[in-house]
């Protein structure tokens, strides 16, 4: 029989296979490797309670996602080999890779909770892959591939109960599942150029953890996910399965992820989860766990447990946009105590220390303004005024930051490193706009050290003129923006301040920013009683995501 490549050809060769996994759990890396295909296929242990699978083509160069804790303790494994699979085993259950290179995840109790396809059997079309369909119905809607083209194609006969995750759409963005008969797109799909799939068996399509919009905050499952960042909206490669009784984080190629999104997402049709990536490798967390209590337990030790934040931060806060100077600000802190008003800090945007927004800047920026410094209209004695206001009133102060740079002469410094993203700030709210992006060629890339290091320096100062915290905002210039930029505020706290609790209020999030002390706000929504009906949804979402 001719089986797909998994480092053992015969069963007279398990010997010296065995012998090589052995070697292989001894080294640094702590992992079992398996050669399918044009794959190698790795297996260990991430944290207590996690398997980590990667997928990757053979040679690749890995860097584990941010998403995870970089502290923490693996959990211990043995490995096995048979005529059947080789894998590894741990207390809380195993993963092996068969001789027909599936991937079977299960319990400690030896259940199955899902088994993959065959990792060959989908290869990644050269170009976009659009014809005829078995079991697809002429109901459906559009797909759109990366590349720009847009199909029409069926669902594959769900009777649209998935929503656009019917739609025969693989490696493409879906559109909404139409309930009509349409001749042109009947028994039609696309499989979008470059696109890999992992297919998971599900007992059934009830999917938890996806984060949500504005559209879906009253909507706790969801079958279709594409990870991105926007302004009151966010989503996650992660969810939690009942059905089948296990949670999955995903993640891809760093260098893959490029604008507010992530090229790695997620579908079901009822009966399969389909995994998809369409450039680097793709790394899946997967954690047995019984109940949705156990998995979102098992997915906080994975991506680290949130930070215990300052206690005003449980308090009260007053932010607007249009604080006029300085007696302005002392009124309304002094009339919050007056009146017996709950108040624990005051956030100030754009005004505590410029005289000007940046939104009209062009790339070159503007000589006059000022990134890191103070306006005196609101702080003409910044040090004083924040040690009053924290000593007299007990009020801490926060002030806005933009993850970009709006002064002419610090962009002609920078702008030689490579330090900036390309592109800008997608502008609206949900569905971000593209097309109207700002402070193009002006944003920061802080997935680079040297730009947290620069930053943090310019940054650390506020710290000894008692600045409390910070409220990153319109940081949805690439998925992991806020993760990095807290990363670098956080180093700006602690190099005047060791030891202290940091907090950011942000607009989005992305996995395991909690573990730094990063709290999220839900955008900039309307102060309406719709808004006010789909909060505890939103929030309750994003805490599952």
């Amino acid at each position: 029989r001719d089986y797909p490549r998994v480092g053992i050809m015969t069963t007279l060769h398990r010997a010296c296979a065995a012998l090589a996994v052995c070697l292989a759990v001894s080294a640094s890396t702590r992992e079992v490797s398996v050669d399918v295909g044009d794959f190698t296929v790795s297996l260990a242990t991430r944290g207590p309670s996690a398997f980590r699978l990667r997928v990757a083509p053979r040679g690749t160069t890995i860097a584990e996602t941010v998403m995870v804790d970089d502290t923490l303790e693996d959990a211990e494994f043995e490995s096995f080999s048979d005529d059947y699979s080789t894998g590894i085993r741990s207390p809380f259950g195993s993963i092996a890779v068969t001789s027909d290179g599936e991937v079977v995840l299960a319990d400690s109790s030896g259940r199955t909770l899902t088994k993959s396809e065959p990792i060959t059997k989908y290869q990644p079309p050269a170009s976009n892959d659009y014809g005829w369909r078995e079991g697809v119905g002429a109901w459906g809607g559009t797909c759109t591939c990366p590349d720009g083209r847009v199909y029409q194609v069926g669902d594959h006969n769900r009777a649209c109960k998935y929503g656009g995750a019917s739609l025969f759409c693989v490696g493409g963005t879906p559109g909404e599942c139409e309930k009509h008969s349409r001749s042109e797109r009947k028994g039609k799909g696309v499989v979008c150029a470059g696109a890999h799939l992992l297919v998971l068996s599900a007992e059934d399509g009830m999917l938890y953890g996806k984060g949500a919009s504005p559209d879906d905050a009253e909507v706790f499952t969801q079958y279709s996910v594409s990870p991105l960042v926007c302004n009151t909206a966010a989503f996650t490669p992660y969810y939690y399965a009942p059905g089948d009784r296990y949670g999955a984080l995903g993640a891809t190629a760093v260098g893959a992820n490029t604008g507010n999104g992530m090229k790695v997402s997620y579908k079901t049709n009822g009966h399969k989860v389909i995994w998809t990536w369409s450039e680097g490798y793709l790394e899946l967390y997967l954690m047995p766990a019984d109940t949705m209590e156990e998995g979102t337990r098992s997915y906080y030790e994975l991506t680290g447990r949130p930070s215990m934040l300052p206690k005003y931060a449980y308090g009260f806060g007053a932010s607007r946009w249009g604080w006029e100077d300085r007696r302005y600000i002392e009124d309304a802190i002094q009339n919050f105590r007056d009146g017996q008003f709950p108040i624990d800090y005051i956030i100030v945007d754009f005004e505590w220390f410029a005289s000007e927004t940046d939104y009209g800047f062009q790339p070159p920026g503007k000589s006059s303004y000022k990134d890191f410094g103070w306006n005196p209209k609101l702080f003409s004695e910044p040090q004083k005024q924040l040690r009053e206001y924290s000593e007299k009133y007990n009020i801490r102060f926060a002030g806005i930051r933009k993850p970009r740079i709006g002064n002419t002469e610090i962009l002609d410094q920078i702008r030689p490193k490579g330090w900036m993203l390309p592109g800008g700030e997608p502008a609206g709210s949900w569905p971000p706009l593209y097309d109207q992006a700002y402070a193009i060629d002006r944003c920061l890339n802080f997935a680079q050290p040297d730009v947290r290091d620069w930053y943090a320096s310019e940054m650390a100062h506020y710290t000894d003129d008692g600045v409390a915290f910070w409220w990153n905002d319109e940081g949805e210039t690439n998925y992991f923006t806020y993760h990095w930029w807290n990363v670098a505020e956080r180093q700006a706290v602690e190099s005047r301040t060791p030891g202290k609790r940091f907090l950011s209020l942000n607009r989005a999030f992305t996995p395991g920013m909690s573990r730094l002390g990063a709290a999220v706000w839900t955008g900039d929504i309307l102060a309406t009683w719709e808004f006010l009906r789909k909060t505890p949804g939103t929030m309750l979402n994003w805490v599952l995501g």
